[in-house]
């Protein structure tokens, strides 16, 4: 009985060397066996995301369990949600594999693995500040799962990222709203009539965000007389 040793693609060779009689030949075939590979998603700081392979998805907080054929390669994509990261992946020592950016690569499966993956929040510094005579405020909200956090910035504060900021910006009486700037860059507020405020709005807080208003003293007022009889909108 010869045992040959096996390629990684399961087939096997054997050479018969000086063959001087006829002989039988005899294969034995076996089912590849298969291995379990665990995945764990974990937070940390309120860190959120999914694992995918393949048509796979795993959730946060949660541990499912993929099974591999021996020699098979496994490929597990960590996708954080908006203002997450991927902050370690966890694998056993002496296992061989990739990681490049967010996807882990499992080399040459031959044995049950227990695979964790963490996802950390970022937070961002949020700061305000105003030229002239007005006011600048931002409200920020962010909900991960039943947890809500939220508040209001006056000045500067960490906030996590993916949070909703919503910026109030308020002239003093004779001012007007110059110019608002997101790190240096002019952005165009929506002025609310009801309210008598401006408003600018960050979807998803993914970086550091310095906000200025410049207000100036209104001038070159228009006094603008209209007939008693006039029913059109004034625009």
């Amino acid at each position: 009985t010869y045992t040959p040793i096996p390629n990684l693609d399961g087939s096997a060779t054997y050479a018969v060397t000086d063959i001087t009689e006829g002989f039988d030949v005899k294969v034995s075939f076996k089912a590849v066996p298969s291995h379990d590979v665990t995945v764990t998603t974990n937070s940390y700081q309120n860190g959120y995301g999914v694992v995918k392979s393949g048509t796979t998805e795993i959730g946060m907080s949660a541990r499912e369990t993929l099974t591999v054929k021996e020699h098979d390669t496994l490929t597990l994509l960590a996708v954080p949600d908006t203002g997450s990261y991927v902050h370690e992946w966890s694998v056993p020592e002496g296992v061989d594999h990739t990681i490049d950016g967010n996807v882990l690569t499992l080399l040459d499966v031959s044995s049950d693995l227990d695979i964790g993956v963490k996802f950390r929040r970022s937070f961002y510094d949020v700061e305000l500040s105003t030229q002239g005579d007005g006011s600048l405020t931002a409200d920020y909200r962010l909900t991960i799962g039943s947890d809500v956090f939220n508040g209001t910035i006056t000045g500067s504060e960490s906030v996590r990222g993916g949070s909703r900021v919503d910026f109030t910006i308020t002239p003093d009486a004779d001012q007007i709203l110059s110019a608002l700037t997101i790190n240096g860059d002019k952005v165009m507020p929506t002025w609310d009539e009801q309210a008598r405020h401006y408003t600018y709005t960050i979807d998803a807080l993914t970086e550091n965000v310095k906000a200025e208003a410049t207000f100036i003293e209104a001038t070159n007022r228009l006094t603008v007389t209209v007939p008693t009889n006039f029913v059109d909108e004034v625009t």
